[in-house]
């Protein structure tokens, strides 16, 4: 067997010899009422794909950071408080879905995880993140949106590969000037924020930290004059992209496409 499709069930436990499926490339758990799982899963040495979303996990075997082989990895919507350490050693992963837990705190090891091309840390109570996130050099998106931070670390910006970035619904007052040269904004980097002054002060105070942006942006004009900014029908920014000033107009969604040039 290679494949175990279990979704959508009414499941509170699985059996440990599920360990013994040494073959089994997918296992697909989610939408159950699981509160843990076996430690025997971290003995599934050919999975490369394990959704355990959509439970209500409160812990995380620290065994499953033995999965070389996984690629994807889902434990979004469960009951987290924190996940293991150990999940750092997860060397092949390329999705981590961590969204809508109850996470407090994230561990630094999962600035080992290299080849990782998409994080989801939405949803959860996080008031910062760990700065060895900034050595996840292959990430291309990175959700933040929907927890309680009040910074993001300067080191996320030499996230060269970073092309996706939520982080509305947060209590931001600043982004680090990093991003500026050098780092993800030269890539393209579409970044959402939200509340409608909320927005006009991050956008303000980034201005301040970064010096293309101060020459871009006249600090005595109105946000709304400012290239490549729109300004939506509820008073928030809708969506901009610094250099070229492409824009679109979407009530009350908040997205900036940055390109420092």
């Amino acid at each position: 067997m290679t494949r175990l499709n279990l979704t959508d069930n009414q499941l509170t436990s699985v059996p440990a010899e599920l360990g013994g499926l040494t073959a089994l490339r997918v296992l697909d758990l989610k939408g159950n009422q699981l509160t843990s799982v076996p430690a025997e899963l971290g003995g599934l040495t050919a999975l490369w794909w394990l959704n355990l979303g959509t439970n209500g996990l409160t812990t995380v075997p620290a065994e499953l950071g033995g999965l070389t082989s996984l690629e994807v990895l889902t434990l979004n919507r469960n009951q987290l408080t924190s996940v293991p350490a150990a999940l750092g050693g997860l060397t092949a992963l390329r999705v981590f879905d961590l969204g809508d837990n109850q996470l407090t705190s994230v561990p630094a090891e999962l600035g080992q995880l290299t080849a990782l091309e998409a994080l989801a840390l939405s949803g959860n109570l996080l008031t910062s993140v760990p700065a060895e996130l900034g050595s996840l050099t292959a990430l291309r998106s990175l959700s933040l949106n929907g927890t309680q931070l009040t910074s993001v670390p300067a080191a996320l910006g030499g996230l060269t590969a970073l092309t996706w970035l939520r982080i509305d619904r947060n209590h931001l007052m600043s982004m680090p000037a990093a991003w500026e040269k050098g780092g993800a904004v030269e890539q393209r980097l579409e970044v959402q924020v939200a509340e409608a002054r909320r927005d006009l002060q991050v956008l303000r105070a980034w201005r301040a930290d970064c010096p293309g942006l101060r020459a871009l942006w006249d600090e005595n004009a109105a946000v709304a004059a400012w290239q490549g900014i729109t300004i939506g029908a509820a008073g928030g920014a809708v969506e901009g992209r610094v250099g070229s000033a492409v824009q679109s107009s979407h009530n009350l969604l908040t997205k900036f496409q940055f390109l420092i040039s």
